[in-house]
């Protein structure tokens, strides 16, 4: 197909085609403009009004005087719950694994908890048979990190069954 329209007449058609499509493009803008502002205006006004108001603070005025008896003694209780693990010589981590790495065969641990304080106490929670249970005792007793080993009589007793072993020490 041929275009039978004279040049003159083809520039003047395109012409009107460019401007009608800056034109909506234009239009388009502006209304995407207009949205995104009153998107914006209710947060601006949110912000605007909850903002503190300004003022300025004179070096030489009085300082604010602040109540630190509440912070410090906070600070004195977090002290005292840490002081076990910093004056530890070895880590709670270190003594547990040691603990765990001894476990002999048929031996199943399902629940281990530390507990700081003057004496560290770790408590082991599983399940074996009753001679594993005796041997795991024997080893834990032997291990220098742990001053008294514990077992539950009931846990020895049993030939297959649950345990708690209690380990305490300087930790």
């Amino acid at each position: 197909m041929t275009n039978i329209l004279p040049v003159d007449a083809q520039k003047k058609v395109w012409r009107m085609y460019r401007s009608r499509f800056v034109i909506a493009l234009a239009i388009v803008s502006l209304i995407l403009s207009a949205v995104a502002t009153l998107a914006l205006v209710p947060s601006y006004l949110v912000v605007l009004i909850a903002a503190p108001p300004v003022t300025e603070v004179s070096i030489l005025q009085d300082a604010v005087v602040v109540d630190y008896t509440a912070v410090l003694a906070r600070a004195q209780g977090l002290v005292q719950a840490l002081l076990p693990m910093v004056n530890s010589t070895t880590s709670p981590s270190e003594i547990i694994t040691s603990a765990l790495i001894h476990r002999p065969q048929g031996v199943m641990i399902e629940h281990v908890s530390y507990v700081s304080g003057k004496t560290g106490q770790i408590t082991i929670a599983g399940s074996g048979n009753r001679d594993s249970i005796s041997e795991y005792r024997d080893i834990l007793s032997k291990n220098s990190y742990f001053t008294s080993v514990s077992v539950p009589v009931g846990a020895l007793v049993s030939q297959e069954g649950r345990f708690t072993i209690s380990l305490s020490g300087n930790f």
